[in-house]
């Protein structure tokens, strides 16, 4: 696992992560402010993970069930070929309970 903040010297060659981020950053700016009551005002460091296989994959979960302010989570997935229609169990969501109007 690698957290990408974009100031370590190693991220200089990945551009790609970078324009991921950026893009982020834009989904932030564009909601910030629109969804009470949720505070969506930045983000935090992106976690860069490579699953191996084998059952190994990313399970959902809430690093701080005290205070957990996220409010939106992105998964991409860079596998070659990769397809979320033919992959058992996968899905896109969203959460509207808080905002149906959003579908």
């Amino acid at each position: 696992i690698y957290w990408f903040d974009g100031i370590d010297p190693r991220a200089n060659d990945a551009a790609t992560v970078r324009l991921l981020v950026s893009m982020i950053d834009s989904v932030v700016q564009h909601f910030k402010g629109r969804l009470p009551p949720y505070d969506i005002s930045g983000r935090s460091r992106a976690m860069l993970a490579i699953y191996p296989g084998n059952g190994t994959r990313y399970v959902k979960h809430v690093d701080n069930p005290v205070k957990d302010g996220r409010c939106i989570t992105t998964i991409y997935y860079c596998n070659e070929d990769w397809d979320i229609i033919k992959v058992s169990g996968s899905e896109w969501r969203r959460n509207l309970k808080a905002n149906p109007s959003l579908t």
